[in-house]
């Protein structure tokens, strides 16, 4: 557990697209839970008054996740306020639907660049701080990332790129175990294989009433995400 003096104690959760919506819902269930958060997002009013209100040494950090430097700079201010981070939820996206034409251009670009490129740029710059202690990735899918219907094109690709990326990236940082455990922080029985109860209530909260995407090997609640162990991540999505 990411700890640093006079700001609280508990894990730290990181969530993109913290202003509104699915994030801001997120931030609100994951304090309740005890987890200390950096809200990101591009309007900072929301997202202060949203630090303000959970408390337990929240923080509001703009950042845009199509603005590399910005999103580098609020790493910098997790690490160094709230001693690194143990969840990273990316959860930024916009959603433009229309049928698919040359006028859609500068959305169809929009969508790319904030949902699917925005989250692989989060997780470039978030993932020593994850490596660090054997922390939690979330990235949020779809619907749209098992199935496609005219009208929403662009924005069904980059959830399937969403779910594909994650996919990989599961097998890839599963044989980059973090280092030597530390019970403090993630909590394990004695064979190693028992999640603790931060992480079973991180799925459950995170989750809702999602279920892994169809593209990913069908697991319980309880098992999965964990960076370098053998169920990395999950893309979650909403139930049809």
């Amino acid at each position: 557990m990411s700890t640093t003096p006079g700001q609280g104690t508990g894990p730290v959760a990181v969530i993109t697209g913290a202003s509104s919506g699915i994030g801001e819902a997120t931030a609100r269930a994951l304090a309740a839970s005890g987890y200390r958060l950096a809200l990101l997002a591009r309007r900072a009013d929301r997202i202060k008054a949203l630090a303000d209100e959970l408390g337990n040494g929240s923080i509001a950090i703009q950042a845009d996740v199509t603005d590399r430097e910005s999103i580098v700079r609020a790493a910098g201010r997790v690490k160094a306020e709230l001693g690194g981070t143990d969840v990273l939820v990316n959860n930024a996206g916009i959603m433009l639907l229309a049928p698919f034409t040359d006028e859609g251009h500068d959305d169809h670009r929009r969508m790319i660049e904030a949902n699917l490129l925005g989250a692989i740029t989060v997780t470039e710059v978030f993932l020593d701080q994850l490596r660090d202690g054997g922390g939690d990735l979330v990235n949020l899918s779809s619907v749209a990332g098992r199935t496609a219907r005219p009208g929403n094109a662009v924005y069904a690709a980059t959830k399937w790129g969403i779910n594909g990326w994650s996919e990989s990236l599961r097998q890839e940082l599963r044989r980059h175990p973090p280092p030597a455990h530390d019970p403090q922080r993630n909590p394990r029985t004695a064979n190693g294989t028992a999640l603790s109860a931060e992480r079973q209530t991180l799925l459950h909260l995170v989750a809702g009433r999602r279920r892994p995407c169809g593209l990913l090997p069908r697991r319980p609640f309880g098992q999965g995400i964990q960076v370098g162990r053998p169920d990395l991540l999950y893309p979650f999505t909403q139930v049809p």
